[in-house]
């Protein structure tokens, strides 16, 4: 079961980080137009740039704790 388990990681660690750099991207080019026009979009745009630098973040620390030393 370990073995599963430790297979499986690098790939969610590989998923998270690419979702995490969407995230960022999906921020910063879809979300400037309505966040330039409302406070609330202003908001949910730091919102998604702060939940796409935690998932890439935890995405990279974990695929970095993951390779055999």
């Amino acid at each position: 079961m370990q073995q599963t388990r430790r297979a499986s990681l690098p790939f969610t660690s590989v998923i998270a980080l690419i979702a995490g750099i969407l995230m960022v991207v999906v921020g910063e080019l879809v979300l400037d137009g309505p966040a330039g026009a409302s406070e609330a979009w202003h908001w949910i745009q730091h919102g998604v740039f702060f939940l796409g630098g935690l998932t890439a973040g935890s995405g990279a620390m974990h695929l970095y704790l993951s390779e055999p030393r």
